[in-house]
């Protein structure tokens, strides 16, 4: 989804790109499909684990939705923008709650914003940013990987600061 709009205190630039999965399916072959075939023939025994196939949504960071927004505003030198990007929960494979029960990773919003002034030095254009990313301080959600988080999915990277200066010759 993408809106533009001119106003009176500036031009607006929405932009909207949103992720449904409603099927992630993967069918055994190679190795995985040798292996199902000696189960089958008795050689392996049926308890040993073959996986990374079937249906594969909701699980190990294979989100069901996913949602990137991003609003701009410019008026004349200055301009803001702020974004948010959110990751539906999923389960951990390699995980179960004393209960049996899958453990659920849960979904997370990270939300994003900067400010900048655009100005002319000697003939350069010039541009200076300031931004904050994850503004909430948003963790990455417990999960049983290096590091405590889920890295296919998400970043643990805090609250940080940035300044930024662009000059275009």
């Amino acid at each position: 989804v993408y809106y533009d709009v001119e106003t009176g205190i500036g031009d607006f630039a929405f932009k909207g790109i949103l992720t449904f999965y409603d099927k992630y399916d993967q069918e055994p072959g190679g190795a995985a499909l040798l292996l199902l075939e000696a189960q089958e023939a008795g050689i392996l025994p049926a308890n040993y684990p073959v996986a990374g196939f079937d249906d594969l949504l909701r699980m190990d960071g294979n989100q069901e939705r996913k949602f990137n927004f991003n609003l701009r505003w410019r008026n004349d030198n200055w301009g803001a923008n702020v974004s948010a990007l959110y990751i539906s929960s999923f389960y951990q494979s390699s995980l179960t709650l004393s209960d049996g029960n899958r453990y659920y990773i849960p979904s997370v919003t990270i939300w994003n914003s900067s400010v900048d002034y655009r100005f002319d030095i000697k003939n350069t254009d010039a541009r200076i940013r300031f931004g904050i990313n994850n503004l909430t301080d948003k963790r990455a959600p417990l999960a049983d990987r290096y590091f405590g988080y889920f890295a296919d999915a998400h970043r643990d990277n805090g609250r940080y600061y940035y300044l930024d200066l662009r000059l275009s010759f």
